[in-house]
């Protein structure tokens, strides 16, 4: 079975053993300059109003958990 586009398979290969033998060599460490800045996005709105009061926790939930029979 051949594929389509040869050429682009070939690229691929060869950009691949370039950067294999630059990050092998050194040549591809991470510099400061080479970092791009990035603000985080902002928190999304609640779609739901959160309540002004909650209820408490059922007395169930508050409890220790029983441990396992043996």
């Amino acid at each position: 079975m051949q594929p389509l586009r040869q050429s682009l398979i070939d690229d691929a290969v060869a950009y691949y053993q370039v950067a294999s033998e630059q990050f092998a060599s050194g040549a591809m460490k991470r510099r400061p300059e080479d970092s791009t800045r990035v603000e985080p996005l902002p928190a999304p709105a609640a779609t739901v109003p959160a309540p002004a009061t909650s209820a408490p926790a059922p007395a169930a939930s508050t409890e220790s958990v029983p441990t396992p029979m043996q």
